[in-house]
């Protein structure tokens, strides 16, 4: 009888009503009429009753079978990603770190040519003492130097040679610089 009520008053589906007759220990002889009624009370006008959050359950049932092959698909591929990411990251520092050596290595041989060719461009100026004016001129255009001021004594007698110099000798100038010369006379020895 309590089953009966149940059943008539909250309109509950087959599956849910077994499960509360176990539980509320009612006998299973309830009328057929009232599992095939169209109304949650069981008067059997219109078509059967159908719980609403069944249907959506199937929906949701089909949705989520739909979407399973996707969703695997992605979790597949994020797995795959955080994989191979460390690798990635290695191989990724691994150029850097090689471009950067190469890059160190270029400036190295950059800074040595520049230096040789800057080196062999300076006028690094030579030894001129003793020479005469040709043999100076002549040293210092090989030295990449030019020959500047000539300071000649006011009474000569003999040949002129170069006394002093203005730069001494093993001076790095920029190239073509001038280098001054005094000239005088040899001296004899006594």
């Amino acid at each position: 009888m309590v089953c009966n009520v149940l059943l008539r008053k909250v309109g509950l589906t087959r599956l849910v009503l077994l499960a509360l007759l176990g539980v509320a220990g009612c006998s299973a002889t309830l009328p057929a009429s009232s599992f095939a009624t169209g109304a949650p009370g069981g008067t059997g006008a219109g078509p059967p009753y159908e719980h609403k959050a069944e249907s959506w359950n199937e929906e949701g049932a089909k949705r989520e079978a739909e979407e399973a092959p996707r969703l695997e698909a992605e979790r597949q591929a994020k797995h795959r990603e955080a994989e191979e990411r460390p690798a990635k990251e290695a191989a990724e520092h691994a150029v850097k770190e090689r471009e950067a050596r190469e890059a160190g290595e270029r400036a190295g041989r950059e800074a040595v040519e520049r230096e040789r060719l800057a080196s062999a461009a300076m006028c690094r100026v030579p030894s001129l003492k003793g020479d005469s004016l040709a043999a100076a001129r002549s040293a210092l255009t090989k030295a990449h130097c030019k020959l500047g001021r000539v300071l000649t004594p006011q009474r000569r007698h003999g040949a002129l040679i170069v006394t002093s110099q203005g730069s001494p000798s093993g001076t790095k100038l920029p190239r073509g610089a001038a280098v001054a010369v005094r000239l005088g006379t040899r001296r004899a020895a006594p």
